[in-house]
């Protein structure tokens, strides 16, 4: 719709300028009005422009295309003539075309319709230290397609960074006389002095700080070959309240930083415990913040926090720590690390030749030595020491 505001009784018309729009209202008529319009759909993957004519004025109408997709498997082409092939993903049976801006390189399709595959052909490339890059849009969306007379290759071939602005470099293996371009696909990556050399060399770049709050992916393209940068978003902490209370800490942060978390109960309660992404029972936590993370901190009333003390036991509520060392006859059960919240169950695997008094001696166990199944226990799996070898689990001395 288009709201038209022209003085009383000034006289007016109304005019499509394109097939595929309509004018549905009166298209003439004196004072302000709205006219209204109809677009019809595009059968095309093309975007496409028209215009009305109301009043005089000229009235822009843009209608997108319909969905399309191009695969390709990135090949860089040597100096022989060679084809391949470029898939087409195309909404419905959408209309496309396929057209190139490079004369070496023929493509076999110039449109059709619906998904399919295009076929295209390079030529011969005779000079040994240049490469060529086309350009070949098809269904609006557009492939490069590289071809070099010389052998390129860089070292890394990926990196994966975190949210906060960095740099880096990547080594450039070419022949001597050997011609090379760098190009990036995003702007959140710059390329740091020259963007072409020969031979040898050494690309460096920056990136931008991730603020978008999610994964991204940009690509540096060397004379065909791909290095892709992929960098990690802020992530967020959200911290949640069971009960009346408040929590100090939560918000977003680098990946990998260590964050701590404050519970404050208000008057006439307590807190309890953590739950979610963090868990124990002291007010503060610290979390990794490896990626976004949800936690709960609880609290319940003094009164209640007391009978729970002293009744829940026997339910698999919280325990006291003297209630827990009397359970154990005196011995800690579990103790819970309080920088990161989790149970430190400690248990070790002991050896003996003589079991008419010999000693027991520790036994090393590696990481490949253990496996634990849904039920949570916990196998040690490794060859003994002859026949005569006895073994037996104790806990673990704190000493």
């Amino acid at each position: 719709r288009v709201q038209l505001t022209v003085a009383a009784n000034t006289q007016w018309t109304a005019k499509s300028n394109n097939g595929w729009l309509k004018v549905t209202s009166a298209n003439s008529s004196a004072g302000s009005a709205t006219v209204a319009f109809d677009a019809a759909a595009n059968p095309s993957t093309e975007p496409r422009s028209g215009s009305l004519t109301i009043a005089g004025k000229t009235v822009k109408v843009s209608q997108a295309g319909l969905w399309s997709q191009l695969v390709y498997d990135g090949k860089v082409f040597g100096t022989s003539s060679d084809s391949g092939f470029i898939d087409v993903q195309v909404e419905g049976d959408g209309t496309w075309t396929a057209s190139t801006d490079a004369p070496w390189l023929t493509l076999m399709d110039a449109g059709g319709h619906g998904s399919g595959s295009v076929m295209f052909v390079v030529d011969d490339f005779n000079t040994a230290v240049a490469s060529r890059t086309a350009v070949v849009t098809i269904a609006g969306k557009t492939v490069e397609i590289t071809q070099r007379g010389y052998e390129l290759s860089i070292d890394p071939a990926v990196a994966d960074l975190a949210s906060n602005a960095g740099a880096g470099e990547i080594g450039i293996s070419a022949p001597i006389d050997a011609l090379w371009e760098a190009i990036v696909t995003v702007d959140w990556i710059r390329l740091v002095g020259e963007t072409t050399g020969l031979g040898n060399g050494t690309l460096r770049y920056t990136v931008a700080d991730n603020t978008t709050g999610e994964l991204r992916t940009g690509k540096i393209i060397i004379s065909g070959q791909e290095y892709t940068v992929t960098q990690h978003a802020n992530l967020t902490l959200t911290a949640l309240v069971e009960g009346a209370g408040s929590v100090a800490g939560a918000g977003d942060y680098e990946t990998n930083e260590r964050v701590t978390l404050t519970a404050t109960p208000d008057e006439g309660f307590a807190f309890t415990h953590w739950s979610g992404d963090a868990v124990g029972v002291e007010p503060q936590v610290t979390i990794t913040m490896d990626m976004p993370k949800t936690v709960t901190a609880h609290f319940i009333p003094e009164v209640a926090a007391a009978r729970l003390a002293e009744e829940k036991a026997a339910q698999g509520g919280f325990y006291t720590r003297e209630q827990m060392k009397a359970l154990a006859m005196g011995d800690t059960v579990i103790e819970v690390d309080p920088e990161d919240g989790r149970i430190d169950l400690a248990i070790q695997l002991q050896e003996s030749a003589d079991l008419s008094g010999g000693e027991w001696d520790g036994v090393e166990v590696g990481g490949s030595d253990l496996a634990t199944d849904s039920d949570g226990v916990v196998h040690i799996k490794m060859a003994p020491k002859g026949n005569t070898a006895f073994y037996r689990l104790v806990k673990a001395s704190e000493e």
